[in-house]
């Protein structure tokens, strides 16, 4: 099997334009790499134009790539695979770029976006963003976001090993995360905070002094709280609607995990990059980055496959959006 890098896709508010981008979203889905884990799972070049493409990629993964079943990422069950659909899928997922540690291509940001997630990426995204700016990188504004997610037993256990005892939450762990990291003290003010009995409603935000900068970490609300926990698309929409003024042509940097860099992007583009006419880049962390003594996991062919999944549902909802734009 021979399969070649698939670049992340890409959108310039100064080069591009809406229809560059849908031709990107075609590069992708149309890449040896997406080619070559369809055929090893049973299916055969789409046809038709793009969005039937997509409608038939979205259709054949959710049967055979689809795991969660409604669950948190950390529930990864285990299902039989042939030695070369698992090549193949490691193959793949390295050339997509979910096993590949990106480096920003630019000096300065105006604006840098720390997602939440697990436990793991709580404590090591905030990590990663210190170090690029103790490298050098020149930052304007720095968020962290997440949401009111309750730990599983197994992440409430690494938490535990910080002195996050009790019931904590993914923000509890990104907020502890970034006041370390960036040496903060206590905050500027606090707005909002968990209503008992009503999770996915709540919302948070705090504001650090950094110098001449502020930090602010943000959990926000979902929006469709009787249905589910805010997703990543909620913390862009919240961000963008509520705490910043984007203005055309700035930079937002978003430090993530690399298996999830590919959804996560093309979210990003769909919600803040093309309505506001700003240039976002990703960057994700890649397995075996260490600090403080946790260590970004190594992830089953089965989440790359579920991630891959993600993407491709991305896409569809980014083409609709270009299509009603």
């Amino acid at each position: 099997m021979t399969t070649f890098e698939v670049a992340p896709i890409d959108w310039s508010p100064i080069e591009s334009s809406p229809q560059m981008l849908i031709d990107e979203i075609d590069r992708w889905v149309s890449s040896s790499a997406i080619r070559s884990l369809v055929n090893s799972f049973g299916g055969s070049d789409f046809s038709g134009d793009l969005d039937s493409r997509l409608d038939q990629l979205d259709t054949f993964t959710e049967m055979h790539w689809d795991f969660r079943n409604g669950t948190e990422r950390n529930f990864d069950p285990s299902t039989s695979m042939s030695p070369v659909q698992v090549e193949t899928v490691l193959k793949s997922s390295q050339a997509l770029g979910m096993l590949t540690e990106l480096r920003p291509r630019h000096q300065s940001y105006d604006h840098l976006l720390i997602l939440g997630g697990l436990v793991r990426a709580c404590i090591l995204r905030p990590s990663k963003a210190a170090e690029l700016m103790r490298a050098g990188l020149e930052i304007s504004e720095i968020t962290a976001l997440g949401s009111f997610r309750i730990l599983s037993d197994e992440e409430q256990a690494i938490a535990n090993m910080f002195g996050l005892d009790g019931d904590a939450s993914e923000i509890d762990v990104l907020d502890f995360a970034v006041r370390r990291e960036f040496s903060l003290t206590s905050s500027t003010s606090r707005l909002g905070g968990l209503v008992t009995n009503e999770v996915n409603s709540s919302m948070l935000e705090i504001q650090y002094a950094y110098g001449s900068k502020h930090i602010s970490v943000i959990s926000a609300p979902s929006s469709e709280p009787l249905l589910r926990r805010a997703n990543t698309a909620d913390t862009y929409t919240f961000w963008a609607r509520n705490y910043v003024n984007l203005k055309r042509n700035q930079r937002i940097l978003l430090v993530t995990s690399a298996i999830y860099s590919p959804f996560q992007h093309t979210d990003a583009i769909r919600i803040l990059g093309v309505p506001y006419s700003v240039e976002v880049e990703t960057i994700g962390l890649v397995p075996g980055y260490t600090a403080h003594g946790i260590t970004q996991r190594a992830f089953g062919v089965n989440s790359y496959l579920q991630e891959i999944r993600s993407a491709i549902r991305s896409m569809k909802s980014l083409l609709k959006y270009l299509r009603s734009a």
